[in-house]
């Protein structure tokens, strides 16, 4: 894996775990939790894929936020909408 790659990689993560920790709902019940005597630990999976983009056309197109999003399923928007992760956030 590329330096840069790994790099954003590692800062996908860490914005995973931030939206999770910083969700409103997550620190409620984490917090109903301690009060109830119970530490929390909270681990999530996830499974992310790349896949090198086809290089931009000789025009100069490049992918668009239109173009993203017809890759992704709604699923996959909703998702990263709920993570706070947006397109329009996106590279590319």
């Amino acid at each position: 894996m590329d330096e840069k790659l790994k790099r954003l990689t590692q800062e996908l993560g860490q914005a995973i775990d931030q939206a999770i920790n910083e969700a409103p709902r997550v620190k409620e019940l984490t917090e109903k939790l301690r009060q109830a005597g119970y530490e929390t630990i909270l681990m999530v999976e996830a499974t992310i894929c790349f896949a090198k983009r086809p290089p931009s056309s000789e025009k100069g197109d490049d992918m668009t936020e239109r173009d993203l999003s017809e890759l992704m399923s709604q699923d996959d928007l909703q998702f990263l909408k709920k993570l706070k992760i947006s397109v329009e956030d996106m590279d590319i």
